[in-house]
């Protein structure tokens, strides 16, 4: 075999190493941005949803908007969290949670006049908690999206092409004495 011969051969394998890896990247690339579009965007409706409720002044506007913002979170169910799993990350707990919330909302607007303190009471009651479950879906949003799992999978990716290059490297020196001798 002669030294051009290896040199084409070597030249057209780095050439499908790299159109390879650049199209594993690209295809990284792409799915994290259609994870996004499709996960972590209608999370962020939802929570845009919360927090036009949380600017309101009346109980059943309230409660029509985070019902508005439940609806967005329906597709999600269970515990996305795959290290140290709690109720703060388990949709199905966070979407009763502001069910319950909707239901008291409603409740007390029923119950109560509005202006009166009792009313403004149940609005700010309402509100906080919402709060707390709006701090919970920031937790979720990007689990929900894997963007850090898709980061591991490009880390590991990386890690594993220049543990190829290495060793196609020492593989194609080798190669190389073999046939110079």
């Amino acid at each position: 075999m002669t030294n051009n011969l290896k040199e084409k051969i070597f030249l057209g394998l780095f050439i499908i190493f790299v159109l390879g890896t650049l199209s594993w990247i690209g295809w990284g690339i792409a799915s994290m941005i259609g994870n996004y579009a499709d996960n972590v965007y209608p999370l962020s409706k939802a929570d845009a949803k919360f927090s036009r409720a949380q600017g309101t002044n009346s109980l059943s506007t309230f409660a029509n908007y985070a019902e508005d913002g439940l609806g967005l979170l329906e597709p999600y169910s269970g515990n996305e969290a795959w290290i140290f799993p709690t109720d703060n990350t388990n949709m199905d707990v966070i979407k009763g949670d502001i069910q319950i919330i909707i239901n008291n909302s409603r409740a007390a607007a029923n119950v109560t006049n509005y202006g009166s303190d009792a009313y403004q009471e149940a609005l700010d009651n309402a509100k906080e908690s919402l709060t707390v479950q709006m701090d919970k879906l920031i937790d979720v949003k990007y689990q929900y999206g894997g963007l850090g799992r898709r980061y591991v999978g490009l880390i590991w990716g990386w890690i594993l092409a220049f543990i190829a290059i290495i060793v196609f490297m020492f593989v194609f020196a080798a190669l190389s004495d073999y046939f110079y001798y």
